[in-house]
């Protein structure tokens, strides 16, 4: 009877009460839209040499040039032409592109993460070599060096496994292992490895997702179902996931739209928390993100470079995760050609008509 009625109403004309609905409801832009207003922000904040500063000097360098290349896709599949010339043509007043100033700073890599995200930000999207014969040098002989040094943090070393994995460099025996021993018994990994500890790091989560993945590591095995545990434990009522302090954080939510991407999930839908047993009425983790964004197209937070260019990663999902399982559920409308939560919005329509007609008919029997 249900189906019926919306049947009926798409005869009678369904757009049209689908648009009376939504005008009704505040307008809320669009991820394509949202990673628009990123990337103009992103692209004032663009220094002399052509680079993005962070907490390190020039560490935003490397999302950012991410960020300009998502945001030149318009294909099914990612095309490094058209990502090298979006950052090309990203020049500075001083005439520098962005690419001369990830020149500067690979030939003076003095941090680990930057040189992970030198190979997966920067060489890899837009097509560079990434050993010696580079433009930028040798990238994986660098980020092999730093993962051999005990001494790093843990974040910065999955970071590292994730850019040799991906350039198709085999990483040392035993790196796969180390990782799985520094799970915490909640399911989450935190910056320091720490298995010990009760951090939520959902940035740092999502890393070694993305890394189990990539690496083979089935989606639904003990460690990665512990993991989308750990994550969908700590969602808040508004969609998003907090920082430290319990704040809503862009940087955890983009983490966490990683996460459930690479483990084969549409984190715009609503399998993925289905999948988790948990309850629905809550904003997706993309509507989510995309109300953390401020009225300048930035993302906020200490440092907004680099949240702003993490948001714009998860909005876009066009490169990362570089790990991806295979899709985790049929498509949520069950083959419909509209939503299913328009089937009520039909039936109560319907049913309004049906009585509006049979008043009607009431009305001219009593004259």
């Amino acid at each position: 009877m249900l189906a019926a009625a919306a049947a009926g109403l798409l005869a009678l004309g369904l757009p049209a009460v689908a648009a009376f609905a939504a005008a009704d409801e505040d307008p809320t832009a669009t991820p394509d839209e949202a990673v628009a207003d990123a990337v103009r922000w992103l692209a004032l904040q663009q220094r002399p040499d052509g680079g993005f500063d962070g907490f390190i000097a020039g560490g935003g360098t490397p999302d950012t040039i991410l960020a300009l290349a998502e945001s030149a896709q318009t294909e099914p599949s990612w095309g490094n032409r058209s990502a090298l010339e979006r950052v090309e043509s990203e020049v500075s007043d001083d005439g520098h592109p962005p690419l001369d100033a990830a020149r500067r700073i690979a030939r003076r890599i003095d941090d680990p993460q930057v040189a992970a995200r030198l190979i997966t930000r920067v060489a890899l999207p837009v097509g560079l070599e990434v050993s010696g014969e580079g433009p930028l040098g040798d990238l994986t002989g660098s980020a092999t060096e730093w993962l051999a040094d005990e001494a790093i943090a843990f974040d910065a070393r999955a970071e590292l496994a994730i850019a040799l994995v991906a350039a198709g460099v085999a990483l040392p025996e035993g790196t796969i292992e180390t990782v799985l021993a520094a799970q915490q018994p909640d399911g989450g990994w935190n910056a320091d490895g720490d298995p010990d500890a009760e951090a939520v790091d959902l940035a740092t989560t999502a890393a070694v997702v993305d890394l189990l993945v990539q690496t083979g590591t089935d989606a639904t095995s003990g460690p990665l179902v512990a993991a989308m545990a750990f994550i969908g434990g700590n969602r808040d009522r508004q969609g998003t996931w907090p920082d430290a302090e319990g704040d809503a954080s862009p940087v955890a939510t983009a983490g966490a739209i990683r996460a459930i991407r690479a483990v084969g999930h549409d984190p715009a839908g609503t399998c993925w928390a289905t999948d988790l047993g948990l309850g629905a009425g809550v904003p997706s983790p993309v509507a989510a993100l995309v109300e953390l964004q401020e009225d300048s197209g930035s993302f906020g937070g200490d440092d907004p470079v680099r949240v702003t260019s993490d948001a714009v990663h998860a909005l876009s999902g066009r490169w990362l995760p570089l790990g991806r399982a295979t899709d985790a559920c049929a498509p949520e409308t069950g083959g419909l050609p509209f939503e299913p939560s328009l089937i009520v919005l039909a039936a109560i329509a319907v049913i309004g008509v049906g009585g509006g007609v049979r008043i009607m008919r009431g009305g001219s029997v009593a004259l």
